[in-house]
């Protein structure tokens, strides 16, 4: 990405790269109602009231269909390693809190989820990530690994396909078993 300085021309290049953006605090919490930005993106008179309303704020990329993203969120602090991604070229940033995003091509059907293994979630449809060059509330800053400017997105990998299904297929024992525990109707 060339030298861009202003909230807004940062937006705006992520708005013509195809992503739904928004702004967010550093403390990752979105500034404005952000659910309508999962299905339609923002217009560029929004991005300019946003960029007046919050000069300083971070950047949120609505992952999903309307990106067309999935970012497998990797974090150290809980455990979270980016070792089954290694020889997976990607976009890819480092996050201000010292993991890393991965984004792949949105695939239909995968949504966000948290803990899909030790560190590791799933920002898919109906989640968010912060984007480079925000700063986290720690004063570090995201950066750019693999830019999308110079890195297409990869195919998500059927590995973390496969973590997805099993993560749905635990959910529905236990939801089987609760129902089975909590007894039957006459």
């Amino acid at each position: 990405m060339e030298k861009l300085t202003s909230w807004l021309d940062i937006a705006s290049h992520y708005l013509e790269k195809g992503y739904s953006v928004f702004p967010v605090g550093t403390n990752k919490k979105p500034l404005i109602v952000w659910k309508e930005y999962q299905t339609r993106k923002p217009t560029l008179e929004e991005l300019t009231q946003w960029g007046k309303q919050f000069p300083n704020a971070n950047i949120g990329l609505v992952t999903g269909e309307i990106s067309g993203v999935v970012v497998v969120d990797i974090d150290p602090r809980h455990g979270g390693t980016d070792e089954d991604f290694k020889n997976i070229t990607t976009v890819k940033s480092k996050t201000g809190g010292g993991g890393f995003h991965l984004f792949f091509r949105y695939e239909s059907g995968v949504i966000n989820q948290a803990g899909i293994k030790g560190g590791i979630d799933i920002r898919g449809q109906g989640g968010f990530v912060v984007l480079p060059p925000s700063i986290h509330e720690s004063g570090n800053k995201y950066e750019w690994i693999n830019s999308p400017d110079t890195t297409s997105l990869a195919p998500l990998p059927d590995f973390v396909k496969s973590w997805l299904s099993n993560q749905i297929q635990e959910k529905d024992k236990t939801s089987w078993s609760q129902s089975l525990l909590s007894g039957v109707n006459e």
